[in-house]
């Protein structure tokens, strides 16, 4: 007895030591490895010139047959009978099976253990220095986020320091005051001081509340454009808007000392050569007590209009000074009150040769405590 073997895909008959089929060119190895998995047999030897073709009833599919009843029995390989095993596929199908087989396997176990997660948190903890000053201490802010961890794996807390710590999650321990305070430093305002300005004992000294207050001897007239062409006194900001004398150089003629911003000025264009009373107003005072007393002027009309000036308090004179000229110029007098409690403060210009007086400007006129 042999075997015969013949090609699954032209039908051909091939040698049993041949690994590709002369005909087609198939591979023959797959077919002869199932070829070996079997035991065939045949009871006669068919002849050189019979021509052997591949039947269905010639297949034995199982093992060694010991129930043939054909005057010939020839094994033969076809499609049908390896179909799973002459191709790629039943690879890929064992291994589809061995993957499904270990997934299952897998999602067993992991229904057998129980995993517990630690919720994930979020804390904030500020850290204050102790025995600090809770203005001026400095915290730290530090926030931590922990990763889910298995409940049979211990969690790790780091051991208490000696600073406070105050954790706005832990709402049952009570927060001391320190730790209620804001973290970031705070710096309180610096204010500089600045002295104490004296108070003025004169009542609208500086022209602030108009022409109010004091009494003159030259007649008031309401500032206007070139008001002060004849004699008269009128109460600016500045002198010229408007312009309070046409033939006087434009220019603002303001109060040299200014607190409020409100100052104003009188300005007086004062004929004659007489004495006359320029301003005067009554003060109260305390008794031996010694006072500085001063008001600023200049003349507007030139050199030769510059006048002289005396302050008179209670009858008493002080020295006679002159006015400015080009700018602002300061009289002053010191008094002592003696046993008054009233002063009648007078600025007096002095008498003079030429009749026309020319015009002046009168500025921050004051009382101030000497002690």
């Amino acid at each position: 007895m042999s075997n015969q073997i013949f090609c699954v895909k032209c039908g051909c008959k091939v040698s049993s030591d041949a690994e590709v089929c002369p005909q087609c060119g198939d591979f023959l190895q797959p077919h002869k490895m199932a070829q070996k998995a079997r035991s065939i047999s045949t009871q006669r030897e068919p002849s050189t010139d019979e021509t052997l073709e591949p039947s269905q009833e010639s297949v034995e599919t199982g093992a060694q047959s010991t129930a043939a009843k054909t005057p010939s029995q020839v094994v033969l390989l076809t499609p049908e009978t390896t179909r799973g095993l002459s191709t790629p596929r039943f690879i890929a199908v064992l291994s589809t099976v061995l993957v499904l087989g270990l997934a299952i396997a897998i999602g067993l176990i992991n229904r057998s253990t129980k995993v517990v997660e630690v919720p994930r948190t979020i804390e904030r903890v500020v850290l204050v220095p102790e025995k600090t000053d809770p203005m001026s201490h400095q915290g730290v802010v530090v926030e931590t986020t922990p990763m889910p961890r298995r409940s049979d794996t211990p969690i790790q807390t780091q051991a208490p320091t000696s600073n406070n710590i105050a954790s706005r999650d832990h709402s049952e321990q009570p927060k001391s005051q320190e730790q209620k305070r804001a973290v970031q430093p705070r710096t309180e305002p610096q204010s500089i001081a600045t002295p104490a300005q004296p108070t003025n004992l004169i009542w609208n000294g500086d022209f602030s509340q108009g022409n109010v207050g004091f009494v003159s001897s030259v007649n008031y007239v309401s500032p206007d454009y070139n008001c002060l062409w004849h004699d008269g006194y009128t109460i600016a900001p500045v002198w010229n808007n408007p312009v309070l004398h046409r033939l006087i150089t434009p220019g603002e003629y303001s109060a040299p000392e200014k607190q409020t911003g409100n100052e104003q000025v009188l300005y007086m264009n004062i004929d004659g050569t007489e004495s006359k009373l320029i301003w005067a107003a009554e003060v109260a005072c305390d008794p031996q007590t010694n006072y500085d007393l001063s008001f600023w002027t200049i003349c507007l009309s030139g050199e030769p209009y510059v006048l002289e000036y005396q302050f008179v308090v209670n009858g008493e004179k002080g020295p006679v000074q002159s006015g400015g000229f080009g700018s602002f110029k300061k009289v002053t007098m010191r008094w002592n009150s003696g046993s008054n409690t009233m002063a009648r403060v007078a600025i007096m210009r002095m008498p003079r040769a030429h009749y026309y007086g020319g015009v002046s400007a009168f500025a921050n006129i004051t009382m101030i405590r000497a002690d």
